[in-house]
C-alpha cells in the first residue's frame, strides 16, 4: 500500500507551525481537506470528491487572503513574491477542480493528491516559514 492510499495523506506536525495561531489553524483545515479528498478518491465517491474540491478551492482562496493580510500587517518584505506564489497555486487548484467538473478527469487521481501533498508541505515548511515571527525577529 502506498502512502496515498493510507487514511491520511498528510499528518500535521508541530514543525509545520508558522507561529501564527490563525494561520496554523487554516493549514490544519487544508490538511484535513486534502485528507478528505484522498478518502473520497479511495472510496471512488464522485459526489464527495466534487464537494471536497469545492470546499478546498474556496478555503485555499480565503486562507491566502488571510495570510497576505497578516504579512501586510507585519510589514513582511516578501509579500509580493509570496502573493505571486499564491496566485499560481490558486490557479492550479482551480484547474484541478475545473478538469474534474468538465469531465477531463472522472476522479482525482494519485498524481493530483501527490501534487497537493507536496505543494502544501513545501509551501508551509519553506515559503510560509519565512514570515514565522521567530525568523523575522532573528533577521
Amino acid at each position: 500500500m502506498n502512502d496515498l492510499t493510507c487514511p491520511s495523506v498528510i499528518t500535521w506536525t508541530p514543525e509545520m507551525s508558522v507561529g501564527v495561531p490563525e494561520l496554523d489553524e487554516d493549514h490544519r483545515v487544508i490538511v484535513s481537506l486534502i485528507n478528505q479528498l484522498a478518502e473520497a478518491h479511495n472510496l471512488n465517491d464522485i459526489v464527495l470528491v466534487e464537494t471536497v474540491l469545492d470546499r478546498l478551492a474556496v478555503y485555499v482562496d480565503e486562507h491566502f487572503r488571510r495570510e497576505e493580510a497578516y504579512m501586510e500587517s507585519v510589514g513582511f518584505p516578501g509579500l509580493q513574491a509570496h502573493r505571486h506564489i499564491h496566485h499560481a497555486l490558486t490557479a492550479k487548484v482551480e484547474q484541478i477542480r475545473l478538469d474534474f467538473f468538465l469531465g477531463k478527469s472522472d476522479s482525482v487521481g494519485e498524481s493530483t493528491l501527490k501534487f497537493l501533498k507536496e505543494w502544501l508541505t513545501q509551501h508551509i515548511l519553506v515559503e510560509d516559514m519565512e514570515y514565522h515571527p521567530d525568523r523575522r525577529e532573528a533577521a
